[in-house]
């Protein structure tokens, strides 16, 4: 019995007296043991830790383009790139450049054409139909007769024309003169015409009470080279003893000839 007590005091005492007499460690020992531990060992973290880096990251993200943007603008003004650059705008000067020469261009044509026209307006050219005279004696007995019609296209202006064609306007078919030549100032190119005349002209011709009305059309060529039309319209009066002519003035007026 008392064997066993002694070796119960023997278990029971001696581990709490090592322990009591082992030394502590040091702040070294401690550090190394504190390090050695696994992982596993730390507490998890928080949630707001977890926001935190999110913050941090998104800031950064942010500040990345204004980086970015300065490292494009150095690269573009870089030194290697000063001629590229110089070309870019001496190519849109020159397209500015040539942009206003082309509008000082269009001005200037416009106003060539503005003095053309001018110019022929000034210097229009028209032609006057002078010493109109008809000949001719119809047959008294005749159902129908012919009178001969002549008159003068007279240029009064100071250029040269070229006289196309002289054409009167006539029921049974128009006739037409092409002479195509050339009118000098104050010259004239005589025009002649063959009249018919029903039956009843012809009796009013011998009662000297003879009424024609003659409509043609004169085309020439002016001194710019346009093409000129001038209408015309005469009336012829009288008969066997002599005719009487004027112009004919009963023209529509532009008003008119709309409605």
């Amino acid at each position: 019995m008392k064997i066993r007590l002694v070796i119960l005091i023997i278990v029971v005492v001696l581990p709490i007296y090592g322990q009591e007499k082992s030394p502590k460690p040091s702040g070294n020992e401690s550090h190394t043991q504190n390090t050695n531990k696994p992982d596993a060992i730390k507490s998890p973290a928080s949630p707001n830790a977890g926001v935190v880096i999110n913050q941090e990251t998104t800031s950064c993200q942010c500040d990345r383009p204004k980086e970015n943007s300065k490292s494009y603008l150095s690269r573009l003004f870089a030194p290697e790139n000063l001629p590229n650059i110089g070309l870019l705008f001496a190519g849109i000067g020159g397209i500015v450049i040539a942009i206003c020469t082309l509008r000082k261009i269009e001005r200037q044509t416009k106003g060539i054409e503005d003095s053309i026209k001018l110019q022929k307006t000034l210097k229009r050219q028209w032609v006057n139909l002078e010493n109109w005279n008809i000949k001719g004696e119809p047959s008294l007995f005749s159902k129908k007769g012919f009178l001969d019609l002549n008159f003068h296209v007279v240029n009064p202006t100071e250029m040269v024309m070229q006289l196309k064609h002289v054409e009167i306007f006539d029921i049974e078919g128009n006739q037409v003169l092409s002479p195509n030549t050339p009118l000098a100032p104050t010259k004239f190119q005589t025009a002649a015409f063959r009249v018919n005349l029903t039956e009843n002209e012809t009796n009013r011709y011998f009662d000297n009470s003879l009424n024609l009305h003659i409509f043609g059309n004169i085309a020439f060529r002016d001194n710019f080279g346009d093409r000129q039309n001038q209408v015309f319209g005469y009336v012829c009066m009288g008969g066997i003893k002599g005719f009487q002519f004027r112009a004919f003035d009963r023209w529509l007026s532009q008003e008119e000839d709309d409605e």
